[in-house]
Order: C-alpha cells, then sequence, then structure tokens
C-alpha cells in the first residue's frame, strides 16, 4: 500500500520575545536582522538557496539527505517586513509531491512558521512576513 501524509496547513506561531531594533547593514544600508531558519523536509534536497535582491543569503549545497536543515542568517528587514527568496532543489528521482515546513525566528520578534508545497523537482517562493515585536 502507498504510505499517507497529513496534511501540513499554513499557521504562523507567536512567540514572546523581548524586542530589539534591526541593524543596518553598513555594506548595503539596508536593515537586518539575525533569524534562525530551519526547513524539514519529507524528501532529503540536493540543495536549498535563500537570496534576497539577487544576494546570496545563506546555501545548504548538497546535504547529504538530511531532513532538517538549520542555520542563523542575517535577513533584509524593509518597513518592518522581512522579505527573501528561497529555492528547493531535489534530486532526481524524487517523488513529484513535497511538502516543507519552514520556521524563521528573528531575534526579539515574533517567530513564523509555514507550510510549503511543491509539485516538482524544484520549488521557488518569495517569502514575506511582519517582523514586529
Amino acid at each position: 500500500g502507498g504510505v499517507l501524509l497529513p496534511l501540513v496547513l499554513r499557521y504562523t506561531r507567536v512567540e514572546n520575545q523581548s524586542p530589539s531594533a534591526p541593524q543596518p547593514d553598513a555594506a548595503s544600508g539596508t536593515n537586518k536582522v539575525s533569524a534562525h531558519v530551519s526547513l524539514r523536509f519529507v524528501h532529503a534536497p540536493a540543495k536549498v538557496t535563500l537570496t534576497s535582491d539577487g544576494t546570496l543569503l545563506h546555501e545548504w549545497a548538497a546535504p547529504e539527505g538530511d531532513l532538517l536543515l538549520e542555520e542563523t542568517v542575517s535577513l533584509p528587514v524593509s518597513d518592518d517586513r522581512v522579505a527573501f527568496s528561497l529555492k528547493i532543489e531535489w534530486p532526481a528521482g524524487t517523488p513529484e509531491a513535497n511538502n516543507v515546513v519552514l520556521q524563521v525566528e528573528p531575534e526579539g520578534f515574533q517567530a513564523w512558521k509555514d507550510a510549503i508545497f511543491s509539485s516538482g523537482g524544484v520549488v521557488e517562493e518569495i517569502i514575506e512576513f511582519n517582523c514586529r515585536p
């Protein structure tokens, strides 16, 4: 028989954290916030990249079958919003239907969590959420 996976619903989790203002980045002039980013997969990816306006924020290349990827990343903040692009690539032979849970915990701000669904070997999403204490 087949394997049935529970459908993950989109939701936002709010945690109480002490507020801290985003810090300006000297090189780009934009505000940045340090954030713990985690991605939980049903099928291990081949490559995952986080970018913003063409700038690489972080890359997990060939994560070797890991179903959980985590890293602290400096994310851009503009008008109390975090925005970045997420690209996930799966190896050939991976089942078409994929489900990824993305959680972002900006330092001093509310945590944000979402489910991303893919029906192919690559998914590209623009991630945006409010970054308020």
